[in-house]
């Protein structure tokens, strides 16, 4: 097999790879959103696919790099495979935690404080994920681009993640299960810039639009403001609670 047939190969398994990554955190965020547990059951029966695909690209990566032959974007995209791989992985791997941390919130039979924001979380990290895929099947920069020029989000979503963690001691059971998923997202986020990153050096463009600075920085006011919320609820009936009769 020739350099051109390995790196047909190997665009192959990694569209196949974000497909099924991009159906896996599709389902764990609707598994959230609707209460779904079929959906959740469904981000775990891929990780036997998701393993082979990254078996895959990491054996044809590898093999491309000791051909040692091509050039400009093919080139590129080889040296590009290994990192994009292992981030499509990490991706799945935050989907799972989050379709697993979704059924035992189900269980509780409790929604969580701060629902609504974070299925607009959860729509957000859905989109820039979707972004990434697509640039990988058109081979279109600018929306990776758009992915990458979100930074500043989620910059402000670890210091949110940070404050939250802070105040898990004094959280329902429900909430602590959704700070979970919420953290999960922004694994899945910051795996997608990661992504779009890699995708970007593969494809040398740099024709971009900022369009989701600011529906992001929106998501999260939601969802910390909520937070907020929650908390002094949460202290007010500890405090009714420990009142004397």
């Amino acid at each position: 097999m020739n350099y051109k047939s390995h790196i047909h190969v190997l665009r192959v398994q990694m569209l196949s790879m974000s497909r099924v990554t991009q159906r896996a955190l599709d389902s764990s965020i609707k598994g959230y959103e609707l209460r779904n547990l079929e959906f959740c059951r469904d981000v775990s029966r891929a990780e036997g696919e998701i393993r082979e695909h990254h078996r895959q690209i990491r054996y044809l990566a590898h093999k491309l790099a000791a051909l040692g032959t091509g050039g400009g974007a093919d080139s590129r995209f080889a040296v590009a495979a290994l990192r994009m791989g292992g981030t499509l992985a990490a991706i799945y791997e935050a989907a799972a935690r989050m379709a697993r941390d979704t059924m035992l919130m189900v269980e509780s039979d409790e929604p969580p404080t701060c629902d609504e924001p974070l299925i607009n979380l959860g729509k957000l990290v859905n989109t820039l994920v979707r972004l990434c895929v697509m640039a990988l099947f058109e081979k279109e920069a600018r929306h990776a681009e758009m992915v990458a020029r979100s930074q500043g989000v989620w910059r402000r979503c670890e210091l949110i993640f940070e404050e939250l963690n802070g105040s898990e001691g004094q959280m329902h059971r429900e909430d602590i299960y959704a700070l979970r998923i919420a953290e999960s997202l922004g694994v899945a986020a910051r795996r997608a810039h990661e992504l779009a990153d890699a995708i970007l050096f593969w494809l040398k463009a740099r024709n971009s639009l900022a369009a989701l600075e600011e529906y992001g920085q929106n998501a999260l006011s939601s969802l910390r403001a909520c937070r907020q919320m929650g908390g002094e609820e949460g202290q007010e009936r500890q405090a009714v609670a420990c009142s004397p009769a």
